[in-house]
């Protein structure tokens, strides 16, 4: 603001060489525009005055205080805080004005500005705006947005099914909590999962189908907010084989005859499979390893390892063909 003596006329201080300067207009038109200039001159002052934020954004435990935290560049004499375009204060030096419902929330301090809204919840959140006066002039606003949240609490992890069988059986992984405003985050093997043609992620929930044995082991579900965060795990098994099968030593096996025979079967089955050895129609052992100290001519032939798992319900076989040496 410009202040005047009595009698005196205000003057207009005005740049260098500015009055060498010739009007080509008649002189109203002159005076206009130095009327003009001088109030371009207040408003760039009026500028100067700013208000600087500690937070853009709160993000308060429902039942919390909320602080609304302002620094103006200078002195204030009246402002006012707004609420989705409802005033919820408004005051001149320390003369406020609060709407009833807002009159046991509110704390309120006059030499910066700055707000505390107590008690806060669901409904409060929202953008705050803030207009200050400076007492020299010039006025300033900005706004702040409240998240009025529920805490994250009781994060659990459940699959519908912990033991499926690869390449038939699809898994469900629900990842449930309390809280508000949350987000979800899936990590398999210290790596965030991402979505493919066999994994869907949709809410609280992350789904394969079909599974692989590639999907075995420890799943991970991080919950979080603005406030805090929490996370559950859980294991998963996949079931698969027997495949991948094979006898050593390789065949066709040739021995003399009276010599001793050991063969070794094995398979990729997850759980172990059960292993059976054959000599045409005649069971001859069960498990992987069938060892028989002399095997005469007769004894030879077509040595068939049956494997077969029964969580998953499949089997295979593979023969080796022993050849014996008479003398």
């Amino acid at each position: 603001m410009f202040t005047v003596p009595l009698g005196e006329q205000p003057r207009l201080r005005l740049p260098a060489g500015y009055g060498e300067r010739r009007c080509s207009v008649p002189k109203a038109d002159c005076r206009l525009t130095a009327l003009l200039v001088c109030l371009f001159v207040l408003t760039g002052e009026s500028q100067g005055f700013t208000i600087v934020l500690e937070k853009s954004n709160l993000n308060v435990p429902i039942g919390g205080d909320a602080e609304f935290t302002v620094r103006p560049s200078s002195a204030i004499q009246d402002g006012t805080w707004n609420f989705k375009s409802k005033r919820i204060v408004l005051w001149i030096g320390t003369n406020p004005s609060i709407p009833a419902e807002y009159t046991s929330r509110l704390d309120l301090n006059f030499t910066s500005g700055s707000l505390t809204l107590r008690s806060v919840n669901e409904s409060d959140s929202g953008d705050y705006k803030v207009t200050l006066t400076a007492v020299g002039g010039g006025q300033a606003s900005a706004t702040i947005t409240l998240q009025a949240l529920e805490r994250v609490a009781n994060v659990n992890l459940r699959s519908n099914n912990s033991e499926p069988v690869e390449q038939r059986d699809s898994v469900v992984l629900t990842c449930s909590s309390r809280g508000s405003q949350v987000k979800r985050e899936w990590i398999f093997k210290n790596q965030p999962i991402q979505q493919n043609d066999t994994i869907t992620i949709s809410g609280d929930t992350l789904i394969i189908d079909p599974v692989d044995r590639a999907d075995t082991g420890m799943y991970k579900c991080i919950v979080s907010n603005g406030l805090n965060s929490g996370n559950a795990e859980t294991s998963l098994k996949v079931l698969y084989g027997p495949d991948n099968m094979e006898i050593t030593p390789q065949s066709p096996l040739t021995i003399q005859n009276g010599e001793g025979l050991m063969l070794t079967c094995s398979a990729q089955s997850l759980p172990s499979p059960v292993y059976e050895w054959f000599n045409g129609a005649e069971m001859l052992s069960t498990g992987p390893v069938i060892t028989i100290p002399s095997v005469r001519v007769e004894g030879g032939g077509k040595h068939t390892c049956h494997v077969n798992n029964t969580r998953t319900g499949r089997n295979i076989n593979l023969t080796a063909e022993v050849i014996v040496l008479s003398e």
